[in-house]
């Protein structure tokens, strides 16, 4: 038997309370930004056209292909009643812990053509806890149960007219491409169905200073400030903040659902409040309204009458030949493709390495759909990225096409297949997926030579690093460097420094990092080491000493990753 699971394409929404300010100066961005499982639930099984896999429905295992359903004598056995449900809250999920929730880009069981999984790529991102934000996220998961078929008379299934005409007189099966095409090598014989909400609570802080304190007062759990009697509310730790504090803590709610009808939560949340911690209180009826959403009126979204009002969280396969099947004249049919063990071994690591290869393409394609939403990439990024989308996405329809056409001749199919799956994948620069890719903080044009009447300054003054420093924000700093096209500079020769601007009675400007390159990367706290060393902590920063540029005019950008 097989367990698979898949994106369920559902409505995802989510809402924003408030707009982080950001300040510039040239590009100077400042923007306002247990990793325990809500469940293990996974969701359904999907067709290429994005609809959800049905009871009896055939698999082709190989390539991930769903096929039509070719059997027919099966009776529907629905879950006896609801066998359990679950509220919950989880501190801090991560995108990785979200993604893992929601199935995405973690195994080789989402096919990409006709499936949207944008919505669930979105609420996971935005929905994560980061550097400068701490979450909770109340969680209602209700299980129906197995959703089963069984044969309707004397335990036997029977073909689709038209089907037998791939056996032969014995009931063997004689022409599998055919068959497979159509009816693929497995089929669903059992759906668990659940339904689930999950609704984040997101609070962004101003600075790790602002951080520090809400911790050392609070705690790491936001679920401490933000619910009362397992609710979501307002609860009294919050008098221990004072309200200087609670101006630099922002509310974010996203919320999720899968079952019933997740457009009403849209509804719910298309609310406009305030949501800054000093004036928290404007915020509890918003607060009442998702409390009985998510009791009551998300629960009698669902009925034990009526299967479509629930998300299929997995569906099980299991080969043909696992179940009775007769043709009719009441001859049980044989659908082995061989029974030769060495060719039986064969076909087996085969079906392994072609779903590993979608799974990688599938992965790919995730990111780099993800990818493209990040702001101010360079032309030629984007260019790339745009480029693995379109080979990611052939790549996995050359592989299904593959596990197709395999079965019109085995033997030939498995003969030296490594070196065929290797030439149907076209390659592209993997480089580009860059899944923590991090927010542009600065930029500044720059000439390839000092400005007229400076020995070495190149660019005006462009960043405050106390600002940034200060902020707590990044992790780390790196270098991108563009043409004034906005396409990457990607001479490795190429190096700059960067100086800070002391004032002149104070001596020459020192250096702060030297010999820069492009996508160059350092630690916080060497930049804050370094600049509170050299720079007093205060000064602006500028480039000098471009080499090996040929442009006339560059652009440096610092990026920051968490």
């Amino acid at each position: 038997m097989t367990q698979i699971s898949r994106l369920l394409p559902v409505v995802s929404v989510l809402s924003l309370f408030l707009i982080s300010c950001s300040k510039n100066e040239k590009y100077f961005s400042e923007n306002i930004q247990s990793a325990n499982e809500i469940t293990k639930a996974r969701s359904s099984v999907l067709n290429s056209d994005g609809s959800s896999a049905k009871l009896l429905q055939g698999f082709n295992k190989m390539g991930f292909l769903f096929s039509e359903s070719c059997l027919e004598g099966g009776e529907s056995v629905l879950p006896k009643g609801i066998e359990k449900s679950i509220v919950d809250f989880s501190d801090n999920l991560k995108e990785s812990d979200f993604r893992k929730v929601l199935n995405i880009g973690i195994s080789a069981t989402v096919p990409v053509k006709g499936v949207d999984i944008s919505p669930e790529i979105k609420y996971a991102r935005e929905a994560s806890a980061t550097k400068l934000s701490r979450t909770t996220t109340y969680s209602v998961y209700v299980r129906y149960g197995e959703h089963k078929i069984t044969p309707k008379e004397g335990n036997i299934y029977k073909l689709k007219a038209g089907l037998e005409d791939n056996f032969n007189n014995s009931g063997k099966l004689e022409n599998a491409y055919n068959f497979i095409k159509k009816c693929g090598d497995e089929i669903i014989t059992s759906q668990r169905l659940s339904a689930k909400i999950l609704l984040t609570m997101k609070l962004n802080f101003d600075s790790q200073k602002v951080l520090n304190d809400f911790q050392s007062k609070i705690g790491v759990s936001v679920k401490d400030v933000l619910t009362k009697q397992e609710r979501i509310g307002i609860n009294q730790n919050l008098k221990l903040l004072n309200e200087d504090t609670k101006k630099q803590i922002y509310l974010n709610v996203y919320g999720f659902q899968l079952g019933g009808d997740p457009t009403k939560l849209a509804s719910v949340l298309t609310t406009k409040v305030s949501c800054r911690l000093d004036k928290i209180e404007e915020c509890q009826p918003f607060f009442d309204r998702l409390n009985q959403y998510a009791s009551d009126d998300f629960v009698k979204q669902l009925s034990v009458k009526d299967v479509n009002t629930w998300a299929i969280e997995s569906s099980s396969t299991v080969e043909y030949d696992e179940l009775n099947i007769a043709n009719h004249n009441g001859v049980k049919l044989d659908f082995a493709l061989t029974h030769d063990i060495n060719t039986m071994e064969q076909l087996s690591r085969l079906k392994s390495d072609v779903s590993h290869a979608i799974s990688k393409q599938i992965d790919n394609y995730t990111l780099a759909n993800s990818l493209m939403n990040v702001k101010y990439l360079a032309e030629d990024e984007k260019n790339g990225i745009d480029n693995i989308l379109t080979l990611s996405h052939t790549n996995i329809e050359m592989l299904q096409a593959f596990s197709s056409q395999c079965y019109v001749n085995l033997v030939d199919c498995l003969n030296n297949s490594s070196a065929k799956l290797t030439s149907l994948v076209s390659q592209y620069d993997e480089t580009l997926l860059e899944p923590n890719i991090g927010e542009l903080i600065a930029k500044i044009r720059s000439n390839n030579a000092p400005l007229s009447g400076q020995k070495e300054r190149s660019s005006e003054d462009f960043i405050d690093f106390s600002k940034v420093i200060e902020k707590g924000k990044y992790s780390s700093f790196y270098f991108k460097v563009k043409n004034i096209d906005n396409n990457l500079i990607r001479n490795a020769n190429a190096r700059f420094d960067l100086k800070c601007n002391k004032p002149w009675y104070k001596g020459y400007d020192p250096v702060l990092f030297a010999s820069i390159h492009p996508n160059y990367e350092v630690l916080t706290d060497t930049v804050t080491m370094n600049y509170n060393f050299n720079c007093a902590g205060q000064e602006a920063v500028y480039v000098a000493n471009p080499k090996d540029i040929v442009e006339k005019d560059f652009i440096v950008e610092i990026w920051g990753r968490e």
